[in-house]
């Protein structure tokens, strides 16, 4: 009996490292894609403490994804929808209900277009984005 426990913990533990080492290897091809090279590189010392903040958050984040899907009832495409729509909710909702909370002095129309932006990142392409002007402003 020991030993099945055993291997049932080691599997999870296995699975939450693949699932850490996944977000961090996405979030940083995502960053180095999106971010501009043209920018000043930070120093060798800096560069290593953000990838070890990016790490730590890699490992919290997968904690929570990993104790909520463990815990959870549902299985298959319900868990994969309740899954990423968390995911979404907490990666794109909630910094701007903190910034529009938190933030009391936002220049002229920049509330509405923190909330029209993730309109943006869910269109199609990037004519239909300039079409829509979600954009400006930006």
């Amino acid at each position: 009996m020991p030993a099945l426990w055993f291997n049932k913990v080691l599997i999870v533990i296995i699975r939450f490292l693949a699932v850490t080492i996944l977000y961090f290897v996405c979030f940083a091809v995502v960053s180095g894609a999106l971010l501009s090279t043209a920018t000043k590189q930070p120093a060798p010392a800096e560069a290593g403490t953000a990838l070890l903040a990016l790490f730590v958050i890699s490992l919290i984040n997968a904690a929570v994804w990993t104790y909520v899907i463990l815990r959870s009832r549902w299985t298959g495409w319900q868990l994969i929808l309740a899954v990423l729509l968390v995911f979404f909710g907490v990666g794109t909702l909630m910094p701007q209900i903190e910034t529009a909370y938190f933030i009391t002095r936002l220049p002229p129309g920049m509330l509405p277009r923190l909330f029209r932006r993730p309109r943006c990142a869910w269109s199609t392409s990037w004519k239909q984005r300039l079409q829509t002007s979600c954009l400006a402003g930006w």
